[in-house]
């Protein structure tokens, strides 16, 4: 009798939490069941839920699955009504086996990939692998290289998130649009979105979309790697912006140059001023207003995933701070704007060591706005 009173209660809770997750997948509120995954080798099906949501939308697959993968959780992308992609992480930890999924039906959106749902354990860590990768590709052994190549490329789909056909190796070949490519020669800095200079606005020049790309000195460790992603998104997204406007006035302006065109763009409430300030930068020779903008990014995709002893954790907000004076109002309200939502994200232990950090700099205009 009360083996069968516990089964019913058990059942009853089990119900609940069913309800519960389908009428959260109406509004995409998490929990909800998100699908099923089975271990190839043990043929054990298992029922996953989103658990909690990270960052705000994106507007990539690549970008929402670095995010999903970010919490050492199985991640999932999901699309909802608008076609904004939102990433989750699940209640389950990635499979050390191969395994394969099977979506839900959702009442609203869809899903859209699931991420690292495999991912065996690192047996010699993850700063001895960049050693022994950059020994490799040191070697002067054309074959020891294309391993190392090959090893950077592996680190992108098992450590981050990505599927193999969302990277691409750009060592020996071009870059590959709507990839991350990976060229293992490129060490000026970590990565670049684009190529360098202004975005042409004048009537005839092409205007070749921008590709990203990412070096060795990405790799410093996981959470740098995917801030880095995420950080070259952003001004890959800026370009594009840029180009889009180019383009459209090309086709609808033929008297008015471009930049007196883009101010009355904005004068007539046609595009915001928060891109009106990131267009006029593309297309001259400032970088203040993307790069405040990527730094922010940066952080908030990586402050809530590194100890708060870690010397790194702070690194990308210094370096906003140092572009941010002269990005313009626009891109310094929105930033400021973010930093304080993404505050109220951050768990106690985290919000408090942002809050100090502030305090710190109590007199500064930019953190007296947090004050």
């Amino acid at each position: 009798m009360l083996l069968a009173v516990q089964r019913g209660a058990g059942n009853q809770a089990a119900a609940r939490l069913a309800r519960r997750r389908e009428q959260a997948a109406k509004t995409l509120d998490p929990p909800f069941g998100v699908g099923s995954i089975t271990s190839s080798d043990f043929a054990v099906t298992i029922e996953v839920a989103a658990e909690r949501e990270l960052g705000d939308g994106y507007e990539t697959e690549q970008e929402a699955a670095v995010a999903a993968a970010s919490t050492g959780r199985i991640g999932v992308v999901v699309a909802d009504a608008e076609g904004r992609l939102r990433a989750y992480a699940t209640d389950m930890v990635p499979f050390d086996t191969p395994a394969h999924v099977t979506p839900a039906l959702l009442a609203v959106g869809r899903v859209v990939r699931f991420a690292r749902v495999s991912a065996t354990k690192d047996p010699i860590g993850w700063s001895l692998r960049q050693h022994y990768i950059a020994a490799l590709s040191d070697s002067g052994d054309a074959e020891r290289k294309r391993l190392a190549r090959l090893m950077l490329v592996n680190l992108l789909v098992t450590e981050v998130g990505l599927r193999p056909d969302d990277v691409h190796d750009s060592t020996e070949e071009p870059k590959a649009p709507g990839k991350v490519n990976v060229n293992i020669d490129y060490k000026e800095a970590r990565g670049h979105a684009g190529e360098a200079g202004p975005v042409a606005s004048d009537r005839t020049t092409p205007l070749e979309r921008p590709m990203l790309e990412v070096g060795p000195h990405a790799f410093a460790d996981p959470i740098s790697l995917r801030g880095t992603i995420q950080h070259e998104f952003e001004h890959l997204h800026h370009t594009e912006r840029a180009m889009d406007a180019v383009e459209r006035w090309r086709a609808t302006e033929p008297k008015l140059e471009f930049l007196p065109w883009l101010e009355q763009q904005r004068k007539a409430g046609k595009i915001s001023p928060l891109d009106h300030g990131l267009i006029r930068e593309q297309v001259s020779k400032g970088t203040q207003a993307t790069e405040a903008m990527a730094y922010m990014r940066g952080f908030m995709e990586t402050f809530h995933l590194r100890s708060l002893d870690d010397d790194a954790r702070f690194t990308s907000l210094n370096q906003f701070a140092d572009e941010w004076t002269f990005a313009g109002h626009a891109v310094q309200d929105e930033t400021v704007a973010q930093l304080k939502a993404y505050r109220g994200t951050l768990d106690a232990a985290h919000r408090a060591a942002l809050d100090a950090f502030i305090e710190a700099r109590r007199g500064e205009t930019l953190w007296n706005r947090f004050l």
